[in-house]
């Protein structure tokens, strides 16, 4: 489709820290608010050539930063890129221009940051439970989200479940949501995309994957003792020490 590439690839589904494990395996996550806002206080968001380019992964994490207060240039989103699964993509031809596997992305993200920032660790969530999806917004003030798109999505200005061909596998940024109606908002080449509960609960599950992932600047969305959990949970996974003490 024109002016709409997509670019996230079919996740390995390796290790991974998970979100219920340090917010309380056996805890029932908490009622949400009724709705957060967040993506409603940005008025511009980053389109990162993700219209030329199969690049909605870095774009995601630059819009994440936008709406942390952290601003990341053009390079900065190709060089994440090319760490990502694309050591020699080159804009100006195109070349080695094949998407990105999320949490691929993530762990090139942990080692080497995007524009001299660096996140302390990323968690996954359960795509299915909209209530920890919800508790995650809170939380992150955002997430990394994995969708699986089809040609319907292509005309919708909200996104809900219609059975229609295969497009691709596409990365946004989910930041608000209501809860009477359920909608979650997410941003998705440089618009403010709502999507319904038929689409995120959708049969063949156009929501795949969905991940946290913390810098200092959305700390505070975490207790002492969830930064403890999350510090050995961290270690087990990456064999390094947290790198953030409590």
């Amino acid at each position: 489709m024109i002016n709409k590439k997509l670019g996230r690839n079919v996740p390995t589904n390796a290790p991974a820290i998970m979100y219920a494990s340090f917010k309380g395996a056996k805890i029932v996550i908490p009622k949400p608010l009724p709705f957060i806002l967040n993506l409603q206080k940005i008025k511009t968001w980053i389109l990162g050539d993700n219209d030329k380019f199969g690049v909605c992964g870095p774009v995601s994490i630059a819009n994440f930063l936008n709406l942390l207060g952290i601003s990341v240039t053009q390079e900065d989103i190709f060089d994440l890129y090319r760490r990502s699964g694309n050591p020699d993509f080159d804009p100006a031809t195109g070349a080695d221009d094949n998407g990105v596997v999320v949490q691929n992305m993530l762990n090139a993200l942990l080692t080497g940051g995007i524009g001299g920032h660096f996140p302390a660790a990323f968690v996954k969530l359960n795509p299915k439970n909209l209530d920890e999806i919800r508790d995650g917004i809170q939380v992150f003030k955002g997430l990394i989200v994995g969708v699986n798109l089809e040609v319907a999505q292509q005309t919708q200005k909200e996104w809900k479940y219609k059975k229609s061909r295969k497009w691709g596998g596409h990365c946004i940024l989910v930041g608000s949501y209501t809860t009477n109606p359920d909608l979650m908002d997410c941003i998705s080449w440089a618009e403010l995309i709502p999507m319904d509960d038929t689409f995120i609960e959708a049969p063949g599950h156009q929501v795949e994957e969905v991940w946290g992932v913390l810098f200092k600047e959305n700390l505070n969305g975490l207790t002492t003792d969830e930064i403890k959990t999350l510090a050995i949970e961290y270690q087990a996974i990456t064999g390094r020490v947290f790198p953030i003490t409590v």
